[in-house]
């Protein structure tokens, strides 16, 4: 099923998973603390290894993008 989500969006289910402590779930999950934090920040975008982490995949919908609603 596609759903289709911003980067708010995916920062937000990141904020819930990592509430409980940040620093152990980028660990966990190969990732550096910093890195996670910078996603949560808006920093950096989330990328492939937050997204499987996460159980997401970024697929690019060209409909939506040409219906203005992502982009």
């Amino acid at each position: 099923m596609f759903v289709a989500m911003t980067n708010e969006h995916v920062r937000d289910i990141l904020a819930s998973v990592t509430r409980e402590n940040q620093a152990a779930w980028a660990r966990a999950n190969n990732m550096s603390p910093s890195y996670v934090s910078d996603v949560l920040r808006g920093r950096r975008e989330p990328g492939k290894p937050i997204l499987a982490a996460l159980g997401l995949r970024c697929e690019t919908s060209y409909y939506w993008i040409a219906k203005g609603v992502i982009g």
